[in-house]
């Protein structure tokens, strides 16, 4: 299963480590200097990214990546769960032998 992120950019569920808002994290300068330096270049952080989402490195599972959104991190929350719980469900009803929807 993959997360639309916005700006036509897809992540893999289960390479996503946090989904984090940008704004409360940019606020305390302990954050800003540890997520600049995960920004490399791009440690310009303009009014327009909203979220901050940590993935695992599809090359080296173990270091991270860091990509930016212009979509609430809220809203990714809302995606991310939403999707499973309704695979849930369905699950549910499938092993329960009802129809599903």
């Amino acid at each position: 299963m993959f997360l639309h992120i916005g700006e036509g950019l897809m992540v893999k569920k289960s390479d996503i480590v946090a989904i984090l808002d940008a704004g409360k994290i940019m606020a305390e300068d302990k954050n800003q200097s540890f997520f600049e330096g995960l920004l490399g270049d791009k440690n310009h952080i303009g009014h327009q990214v909203k979220s901050l989402i940590l993935v695992k490195d599809g090359s080296d599972q173990s270091s991270t990546m860091l990509l930016m959104s212009g979509i609430a991190s809220t809203t990714l929350q809302k995606r991310f769960h939403g999707t499973i719980q309704e695979m849930m469900e369905i699950e549910s009803r499938e092993i329960n032998g009802k129809p599903t929807k």
